[in-house]
């Protein structure tokens, strides 16, 4: 998740999620980083748990965001 941290939710994701995330960031600190990430986990939660490691750790670097913001939303991928 480092790069997460460290990116702000800028790497890679749709500019829409990432501006929302940095004008959150403002205002609520890192405590927004770690709420959203946790939401997504939860959003995403029975197919996380049918992969193996190997799989999570691609799943939840490259492709995670970016598939919930396809499916749902900003709006719900936002805690």
């Amino acid at each position: 998740f480092s790069h997460y941290f460290i990116t702000i939710f800028t790497h890679n994701i749709y500019v829409e999620f990432s501006s929302r995330i940095f004008d959150l960031f403002f205002i609520m600190g890192e405590e927004i980083i770690i709420k959203t990430l946790l939401h997504l986990l939860k959003l995403k939660e029975e197919k996380i748990l049918s992969f193996d490691l190997e799989q999570i750790i691609v799943y939840i670097k490259n492709h995670i965001v970016n598939e919930c913001l396809e499916e749902f939303g900003i709006k719900q991928c936002l805690p």
